[in-house]
């Protein structure tokens, strides 16, 4: 999918890149896909806060892919996204394949417990309130007794 302003990549470089399989005409999404339905029991992703199995990153994916279409974010809308590579980046950036939406990475600020600068100015702050409050919520249910950590 092209964008205006940005030029595409010349004829000659698609076809060698295709050629020799540097691409693959998969989104990561795809490979996501691809790698829980082979071993969905296996770890595949570790960052400080735990892990998840592939199993559970797709589950994630899916999950917030369908939260994007009922924030009425369409095909081709530009996303920012604005956090660390923490498990919640790769799990935000597998979900805008599925929606097919455009993403904006930028420079993240603040720490867990603080919505992203951009948030304010971009008048997001119901939708940052939220997600803060959910993380503030699962932190709560992480340190509760009895319960397993996802």
């Amino acid at each position: 999918m092209s964008i205006k302003g940005f030029p595409a990549y010349e004829k000659e470089h698609a076809q060698l890149y295709n050629k020799y399989r540097w691409w693959l005409g998969l989104t990561w999404g795809d490979v996501l896909d691809k790698a829980s339905d082979l071993y969905p029991r296996k770890v595949g992703l570790v960052d400080n806060s735990g892990s998840l199995t592939y199993g559970k990153l797709r589950e994630k994916v899916d999950r917030l892919a369908i939260g994007l279409v009922g924030l009425g974010i369409k095909k081709h809308d530009f996303v920012l996204l604005q956090i660390p590579n923490w498990h919640e980046y790769v799990i935000a950036f597998c979900a805008k394949d599925r929606g097919r939406c455009r993403l904006v990475a930028s420079a993240p600020y603040g720490t867990r417990d603080q919505p992203p600068l951009y948030a304010y100015k971009t008048q997001g702050m119901d939708t940052a309130r939220e997600v803060q409050e959910a993380r503030l919520r699962a932190d709560h249910r992480k340190s509760s007794p009895g319960e397993p950590s996802t």
